[in-house]
């Protein structure tokens, strides 16, 4: 159903600027011929109801009826390609994207949601228009048949259309006057099909209800085609009969409107029904003439759509951002473009999908400009005339299909419709000097930026995880550091274990990688020792986030009592981070909102054992019962902005503690008392808590 919806969605989001062109095009031929806008109305409704439209590169339609669709918005980041850059970029910023751990895309749930009310706004209201029928079928039960197909009915306010096939129904005191214009109007609507034509229209807004300007459009055509049949019936009957005809409409207007069946005489609006009337006078031939080639093009252009772009222009669109500024700034304007070369650097396999390759290129393009003005241009892009010709600063990441033969040697390709809505896509890009990563550094970077954009899921191995939270303070239970482990080879307890990635406490992400090996090879010979008896370490993942600290971060000093390692998902992973630290407040700047911190180590008793391996004497070093080492190093912190302070002062019974309100509180403290010791602690890296350390 919501495969529907979207297609519905499509069309009137591409009608609605057919409803727009012919709106303006109505106001223009006011003066003419109203059957013309009317046969326009025409052609707008079918448009908003097949999707049928010629592409071409000279449309002057903005949008075709392809800018939702359901491979695309059904993604981590959903994407809109309506071709309008406002309206694309409004619905990336706007469009819930997928949160770790989610299995449904949140656009999926959305466009449920969408067409269910969708459908039941479509129900209300036709059932709305089969009940005003059916309640209008009950007053005509006992109408007195005048002639064929002409009936007359007590009690009914104006003369209208009604049934199939259609019948006329009249009003039982009309004049004899009254009656000849009456029948002449009803049966010029009979002879057009107006009324299937309402029915038809009235249907097509069930299925766009929610959109105003297909209500707008329905009334516009309504209107249109009551005035299209008085001018019928005036080149009839004559024009002398203008304002008998009108006072006979008056008379006769509708009191109520009729959704969907009936056609009243009286149909509104009257006022503006009988002031063209009034005003009508048999149009000129050229008018006529121009009106009806104008309501062609218009015609024509409604069916017509953009062309679509290549990938390759897509790419260098990303470089034309970037220039056009500056050749608008300096009076010209770039008009045209156009792809003189294109490298492929590199590809990276497997991300994506078994046959889904993401590729590595570079391209040389030129534009044209609208004049050969001389401009101001920076290096690596050049000017002959009125064309510049750029070399790419940037190379640009983008999937495509990889060869997939059968046995006879025939490319044989299924993706899904999610890979397919891949192809073409500019996921990013990197600079030059990036590519001489080695493959495996290469395979990360395109794995990090795929992550980001939401393409696949944040984590390299599927299945259940470990998480390390490492604090290099000494202060079990906060993290500096977060590792996140994983099981590469074969899950449960004969499943080795290794650290994929990590993370510090701004949150910035680092991946591991194998240098000189493939990863995949590298962990299933790691398993198969294992499994042999060997590296029986690699079991435990506390063993393995301790060597991965000590022997690839270096961090030698660090003890099982610094790490906490527990089962965890993505979200503990990716959740916010909390660090604790000491050290000396030399310098605050609240109106920079940074902190300068000496950091130190604090030693008291319970760790003994520590002040020993960095060959101290606990016993000479520790007279007061404490010991301060301070760093080289100071670290720059930022400020939070409703931060817990907390200072100690002298009182009467001793050492007390006293909250400030602000770090300019502080600051003021910190001038009159000097450099003391505080603990310090961050959320995400920005200080919450500042608390000083009493020294006896």
């Amino acid at each position: 159903m919501d495969r529907w919806f979207l297609e519905i969605l499509n069309l009137s989001f591409c009608g609605s600027f057919a409803i727009l062109a012919a709106l303006v095009l109505r106001l223009l031929l006011k003066k003419s011929p109203r059957v013309i806008s009317y046969g326009l109305w025409i052609v707008v409704f079918l448009a908003l109801i097949f999707p049928i439209r010629l592409k071409t590169d000279y449309s002057p339609m903005p949008v075709g009826v392809e800018s939702f669709q359901a491979e695309k918005l059904y993604q981590a980041v959903p994407r809109a390609e309506s071709g309008i850059p406002v309206v694309d970029e409004f619905f990336a910023e706007r469009t819930p994207a997928r949160q770790l751990g989610e299995e449904v895309f949140p656009m999926e749930r959305l466009m449920e949601g969408a067409s269910v009310l969708w459908i039941g706004g479509a129900v209300l209201l036709l059932g709305y228009g089969a009940f005003s029928s059916l309640r209008l079928r009950k007053k005509l039960k006992n109408g007195k048949k005048l002639e064929p197909q002409v009936y007359q009915v007590e009690g009914l306010p104006t003369a209208f259309v009604m049934g199939m096939p259609p019948r006329i129904y009249l009003p039982a005191d009309l004049t004899e006057e009254e009656r000849a214009h009456v029948l002449c109007h009803e049966r010029i609507h009979i002879r057009r099909h107006d009324m299937r034509i309402k029915q038809g229209a009235f249907l097509i807004l069930c299925l766009h209800w929610f959109n105003p300007l297909v209500w707008l459009a329905f009334r516009c055509m309504e209107a249109d085609m009551e005035s299209a049949c008085d001018e019928k019936v005036l080149e009839t009957m004559g024009t002398d009969i203008k304002k008998k005809y009108s006072l006979s409409l008056v008379r006769l207007s509708a009191e109520e409107r009729w959704f969907g069946t009936p056609l009243a005489f009286g149909e509104k609006p009257v006022k503006t029904r009988v002031k063209h009337i009034l005003r009508y006078k048999k149009p000129v031939s050229a008018v006529a003439g121009l009106a009806i080639v104008a309501a062609a093009a218009v015609g024509c252009a409604v069916w017509s759509a953009p062309a679509e772009k290549s990938d390759a222009n897509d790419i260098i669109h990303m470089e034309e951002e970037k220039i056009t500024s500056m050749v608008e700034e300096q009076g010209s304007r770039i008009v045209d473009r156009v792809v003189l070369q294109r490298i492929e650097h590199c590809r990276v396999n497997g991300l994506l999908g078994e046959d889904v390759a993401v590729e590595v290129w570079s391209e040389k393009c030129r534009f044209r400009l609208d004049s050969d003005k001389s401009l101001q241009l920076p290096d690596g892009i050049t000017q002959e005339g009125d064309w510049l010709y750029l070399e790419s600063e940037k190379y640009a990441f983008g999937a495509s299909a990889t060869p997939n033969p059968d046995e006879n040697g025939v490319d044989v390709r299924q993706y899904t419709k999610e890979q397919e809505a891949l192809f073409g896509v500019c996921f990013g890009s990197i600079y030059p000097y990036e590519l001489a990563m080695p493959q495996e550094e290469m395979d990360t970077m395109v794995r990090a930026l795929l992550e980001e954009k939401g393409y696949i899921m944040p984590e390299t191995y599927a299945g259940e995880h470990m998480v390390a939270e490492v604090s290099l303070h000494q202060q079990k239970g906060y993290s500096d550091w977060r590792l996140f482990l994983s099981q590469p080879v074969k899950q449960g307890d004969d499943g080795i274990w290794c650290v994929e990635r990590w993370s510090d406490e701004t949150g910035n992400l680092y991946y591991n990688y194998i240098s000189g090996a493939e990863e995949d090879v590298y962990y299933a010979e790691q398993q198969a020792q294992c499994d042999e008896g060997h590296i029986v370490g690699l079991l435990n993942p506390e063993d393995v986030a301790m060597t991965f600290l000590r022997e690839e971060m270096g961090l030698g000093s660090v003890t099982t009592e610094d790490i906490v390692v527990k089962e965890g998902t993505l979200e503990d992973f990716y959740g916010p981070m909390s660090s604790k630290r000491f050290g000396y407040i030399v310098k605050l700047v609240p109106e920079d909102s940074i902190l300068h911190l000496n950091e130190a180590q604090w030693y008291t008793e319970e760790n003994r054992d520590r002040l020993a391996q960095v060959q101290l004497d606990p016993d000479m070093e520790m007279p007061n019962g404490f010991y301060i080492r301070r760093w080289e190093n100071d670290t720059v912190l930022q400020l939070g902005e409703r931060p817990e302070i907390l200072v100690v002062e002298m009182t009467e019974n001793g050492a007390e503690q006293k909250e400030l309100r602000s770090w300019e509180e502080l600051a003021e403290y910190l001038e009159e008392r000097g450099e003391v010791p505080f603990w310090i602690t961050t959320e995400g890296g920005i200080v919450t808590k500042a608390e000083e350390q009493y020294l006896p």
